[in-house]
């Protein structure tokens, strides 16, 4: 080989005879070229051909020589040139006073005229790529409006599909343009299928190194658009398939691992991780990651792919093992899999502690590898060590990149979140975080990056997570709250950050005091409680309220932040103060419309309804806030009724609600509120513990009936509801059941329902007025109600005293048999006291023992007041008789265990103006009585059961269909049979109702005396005759029948007839052969005879008085 001397020698001999163009034939100007070529390899070709400027001659000699052969060495020599002269192609760039086309034009020009030329079409590309390493010759090649560029280098590499060296510059050349276009661009190439040259290249030359590196960076600038990586992912085309390959085959080659690692990461930006697990997408990325430790872009895109396909890892293997279970074989292999994934997750978390270790100072590595910890820590079952053995602590690596990097957001994001999976994976990792002091590093960052939302997002999980069951002293409390109200003001339009900071505050205002570490308490609840309160007061303060309730207001739809935003003011709500600003500020009205907003939310309830309890003793409504504040409160508790920790809070709500406002039970009544409390009061009657939710409920509806309207209003809605022991106890607390209203009456209500038999006969013992009980018996009648009807009859008509059955002038058209077969029965009874332990009435006893304790407390409480230091009961518009939830509930309780013997008075008047009690007995018809009647009627007892009951004492839901035979209905207990039977005035054309029952004969054999006046009867029976054997009066006064019956002169006991005003006439005929054996008294007044009747003396031996008025004889 020549020396360097003689090489300088040789090229200024050949550059000076390149400059002589003229005249020389092509073959020369090919030789020297090639000469020059040689050159450019020798050993010494930099320093040769520094500063020599080679190109001007030979870009002069390309631009006018269009021969195939100058062109081919023309442009090899260039390319050479461009390689050891790095001026060359800033001067081909640039060109100054240099008589040749430009550079680009002539490229371009070239590919175009020697296309079907391989070897042209290799130094082509080869020279374009070289070219485009220069930015300005790339936007020139771009803008080129007569040639398309892409298309000259795809359609080189389809022609040349089977040459290497055509498609390794093909995709050199494209990745230079690729990565300068536009995304638009971008897709528009694979929309083309433009990639399926690309790939093509990919599976012919997968042996060769530099042409498998050229395809993945081309690959990797196709697949940063998320529409490419759908194509580039679809069966079809399973790019993701050939690059594994590429990087099974190539592992020993850190380029083409790097540019793998790159690629994969962008597949695993959608949503294709179980098909990059299935096709062991992750295992080739750990590979790249353990085989080149120190390469940081293998790190970052590895560490990327395996942090976003670990939790589809777990997945697939869960989904192995179901579908393994039953087989036995299948189970081995199982098992030996599952050992596999274990020592493969090792592999990983050694990776992991590797990139955290080896590129401390690089910041995009330790993100990646704290997201990829985090999803290994989250997603995998690792033991409780997480440390590997010899390596430092990973709690420590992990802090270390969170303060080595305190600049850099993302690495904080990455660690922070990687911390809290840590705590929540190994129950001792948050004390010893805090005993390291962690928190202060996370409010210093905080103030770092004040103006960095994702910092405080991060910040407060962190938080959250560290103070959640630990304990916080009262300075490290007000340092981190401090920092978190800062974040709050500071990103108050983000909803993230409002959220975790609330959540953060939750925890360090409400701390969970029964979580434990290490076997012992968490917290001295004394040390702690004047802790906390201390550090309630400065938050209040500092306004931490007002910035609390913003954040409600301005994220009304966010269920979360409702959430914990309402959770955080009713930890603040027992602060000194605090709920007046918080009333000022609108915290009731913000609260109502939460509960509007999600009304099937029980967290948000739970919160809401602690911090209404709060709210509403400030006694700080408004007139338009009541009913709604009443409504809101209803709905949650029915909502909410299966759940007993809220159905008690509801209660307890309403309670300090009733206590609060003299107009809540009104608007509760509205809502039908006392529908809640039955129900919880029939549910919880016969359990034998105390019971929270009962005493609760005695406690409002004590509250509701003091109040004599809302009372009756109840008493309506419990009649409504075929609730008897409701009503019941209504009716003892002194209800008016006889209250004037507009509507028809109560009674009546109830009887037009159709309700319960046990009812009916609650509001007739309990003295309905007669005129009441006329009313409800016309609706019995005409609905057919035939237990209804007796109930009433017997209300009305029933006189044991005087063995009596006055049913005169109800004019009911019709009298059934069974009606009367039932209130004559004779059937005693079982003694008609009244049931002191029924539900109804041990209520009643709850509840007035309630309203007694509170009036004997008043005085008390006034006192109390006076030395108070609390505000809370100061409102002019409520009463003085306040009683603390505590003692409501111990009075309650003492009376759930009395038995009940020493119970209240039956006059319950403390709470009616005007009781109706010792009322006359109803069955008294207003029809004048005539002197000659039997006995006189005494008055009985309104309070008196008047017949057994037809059904079970629970009868709520049950019409009056109720199993009711003749008979069942009771006399008084060894009483006489019914003597006296009265059916005057009621417009019978017939009597079947005294012939229609079997069981009806024997009991009227057993009349004195029978009133059937002023019906419409034509004719008396005679069979009827038979069964009247002891009657001695019988008034038939008022009819129509047409003669005397001879059947009745007949009756052996008979001293009395009336057939007065009835149309016997005009002769009264007589059969001979009757004889009355005891008739006395006759009355004929008043009919159409015309002939004195003589054979009367005949028929009547023993008659004394006769009374004929109103004839003409």
């Amino acid at each position: 080989m020549a020396d360097k001397e003689e090489l300088g020698i040789r090229l200024k001999k050949l550059l000076v005879r390149l400059n002589l163009q003229e005249g020389k034939q092509l073959g020369t100007m090919v030789q020297i070229i090639q000469d020059l070529l040689f050159l450019s390899h020798t050993d010494h070709c930099v320093e040769l051909f520094a500063d020599q400027n080679v190109h001007v001659p030979l870009m002069l000699v390309l631009s006018s020589h269009f021969n195939n052969k100058v062109q081919q060495v023309g442009w090899s020599l260039l390319c050479r040139l461009m390689e050891i002269c790095p001026n060359t192609l800033d001067s081909l760039t640039n060109p100054v006073d240099y008589d040749f086309i430009e550079v680009h034009k002539q490229i371009l020009k070239v590919l175009s005229m020697y296309n079907k030329d391989s070897k042209m079409m290799m130094v082509g590309l080869r020279a374009l790529a070289l070219l485009l390493k220069s930015g300005e010759i790339v936007m020139q090649v771009l803008d080129e409006e007569e040639v398309d560029v892409f298309f000259l280098v795809l359609e080189a590499m389809r022609s040349f599909s089977d040459r290497e060296e055509v498609q390794l510059q093909g995709c050199a050349a494209l990745q230079l343009l690729l990565q300068t276009v536009s995304e638009d661009h971008l897709v528009e190439f694979i929309e083309k299928k433009d990639h399926e040259l690309v790939l093509n290249a990919l599976s012919r030359f997968m042996d060769s190194e530099n042409v498998v590196l050229q395809v993945l960076r081309v690959l990797i600038l196709l697949a940063d658009p998320a529409s490419n990586v759908e194509i580039l992912m679809s069966k079809t085309i399973k790019c993701y398939s050939l690059t594994c390959q590429a990087m099974d085959m190539w592992l020993d080659s850190e380029s083409i691992q790097e540019a793998g690692c790159c690629l994969l990461r962008n597949f695993t930006s959608e949503s294709y991780y179980n098909m990059l697990v299935l096709n062991g997408v992750h295992k080739v990325a750990v590979k790249a990651c353990v085989s080149y430790p120190e390469n940081a872009t293998v790190q970052i895109a590895a560490l990327s792919c395996l942090s976003a396909l670990v939790e589809c890892i777990v997945q697939n293997e869960g989904l192995d093992k179901e579908l393994t279970e039953e087989d036995e074989v299948e189970r081995k292999v199982l098992v030996n899999k599952e050992a596999t994934q274990a020592e493969e997750m090792l592999v990983w978390r050694e990776a992991c502690y590797t990139a955290l270790e080896r590129h401390a100072e690089d910041a995009t590595v330790q993100e990646a590898a704290c997201w990829a910890l985090n999803s290994l820590l989250l997603h995998c079952k690792m033991s409780n060590h997480v440390e590997l053995e010899g390596r430092p602590p990973l709690h420590t690596l992990i802090m270390a990149a969170m303060l080595l990097h305190s600049s850099s957001v993302g690495v904080f994001q990455a660690t922070s979140c990687t911390l809290r999976t840590l705590i929540q994976r190994h129950s001792r990792m948050r004390a010893l975080l805090l005993s390291l002091g962690i928190h202060f590093n996370i409010v210093d960052l905080m103030r770092k990056h004040a103006s960095s939302s994702e910092v405080c997002e991060s910040a407060c999980k962190l938080l959250h997570t560290l103070f959640q069951g630990a304990r916080a002293s009262l300075d490290e409390g007000a340092l981190v709250l401090g920092q978190i109200l800062i974040a709050l003001k500071a990103h108050n339009f983000i909803p993230e950050v409002q959220l975790e900071g609330l959540r953060a505050s939750l925890v360090l205002l409400n701390p969970d005091r029964s979580l434990r570490e290490y076997g012992n308490s968490v917290a001295d609840p004394d040390t702690v409680g004047v802790s906390l309160r201390v550090l309630k007061n400065q938050c209040v303060l500092e306004g931490a309220h007002t910035v609390y309730l913003e954040a409600l207001n301005r994220f009304i739809s966010s269920k979360e932040i409702q959430e914990c935003g309402l959770g955080v003011l009713s930890a603040l709500a027992d602060c000194s103060g605090a709920v007046d600003l918080m009333c000022q500020q609108g915290a009731i009205d913000t609260v109502l419309h939460t509960l509007q907003m999600f009304p099937q939310e029980r967290d948000i309830h739970y919160w809401a309804l602690s911090l209404l309890f709060h709210l509403i003793s400030k006694k700080k409504l408004s007139r338009s806030v009541g009913p709604v504040l009443a409504s809101v409160l209803v709905s949650s508790v029915r909502q909410h009724k299966e759940d007993t920790v809220m159905h008690l809070k509801g209660f307890q709500v309403v309670w300090k609600l009733l206590e609060t406002c003299s107009n809540a039970a009104a608007w509760l009544q509205k809502e039908a509120f006392e529908k809640e409390i039955f129900q919880v009061l029939r549910e919880k009657m016969a359990e034998q513990h105390r019971d929270p939710l009962q005493g609760m409920s005695c406690l409002c509806l004590s509250k509701m009936v003091a109040d004599t309207e809302i009372m009756y209003m109840l008493l309506e809605r419990a009649c409504e509801d075929r609730d008897v022991d409701m009503a019941e106890c209504l009716i003892k607390l002194g209800a008016d059941i006889n209250k004037k209203t507009k509507s028809d009456s109560l009674i009546y209500q109830v009887c037009d329902r159709g309700a319960p038999l046990a009812l009916l006969e609650l509001l007739v013992s309990a003295g309905v007025h007669e005129q009441q009980l006329r009313g409800a018996l016309t609706v019995c009648v005409r609905r057919g109600e035939d237990h209804a009807v007796t109930l009433l009859l017997a209300r009305l008509g029933l006189d044991h005293t005087n063995n009596a059955l006055c049913l005169g002038s109800f004019r009911l058209g019709q009298i059934k048999a069974i009606w009367l077969s039932a209130l004559l029965s004779e059937c005693r009874t079982q003694s008609p006291t009244s049931n002191k332990n029924s539900k109804g009435q041990r209520l009643a006893r709850q509840i007035l023992s309630l309203q007694k304790r509170k009036g004997f407390l008043r005085v008390e409480s006034r006192l109390q007041s006076d030395v108070s230091t609390s505000g809370y009961f100061t409102d002019e518009e409520s009463d003085d008789s306040h009683i603390s939830l505590d003692e409501s509930l111990v009075f309650v309780f003492d009376d759930l265990e009395s038995d009940g013997s020493d119970g209240p008075p039956h006059g319950l008047l403390l709470f009616n103006d005007s009781p109706e009690v010792g009322r006359k007995p109803a069955w008294r018809h207003s029809r004048r009585r005539r002197a000659n009647s039997e006995g006189s009627h005494r008055e009985t007892d309104a309070s008196i059961p008047l017949h057994k009951r037809f059904n079970s004492h629970n009868t709520r839901g049950q019409g009056f269909s109720e199993s009711l035979t003749p008979g069942a209905l009771p006399l008084a207990i060894d009483k006489d049979p019914i003597r006296l039977l009265d059916l005057s005035g009621n417009e019978l054309s017939n009597l079947s109702c005294l012939m229609d029952v079997s069981s009806l004969k024997r009991q009227i054999e057993n009349l004195f005396r029978l009133d059937l006046s002023s019906n419409s009867l034509s004719e008396f029976p005679s069979v009827l005759c038979q069964s009247l054997r002891s009657i001695t009066r019988l008034d038939l006064q008022g009819n129509q029948l047409q003669s005397l019956p001879g059947e009745l002169l007949r009756l052996p006991a008979l001293s009395a007839l009336n057939v007065s005003r009835n149309c016997i006439g005009p002769l009264l005929l007589l059969d001979p052969n009757v004889r009355s054996p005891t008739l006395r008294q006759l009355n004929l007044s008043f009919n159409q005879i015309t002939v004195f009747p003589f054979q009367l003396g005949q028929a009547m031996d023993k008659l004394e008085e006769l009374s004929l008025e109103g004839y003409i004889i």
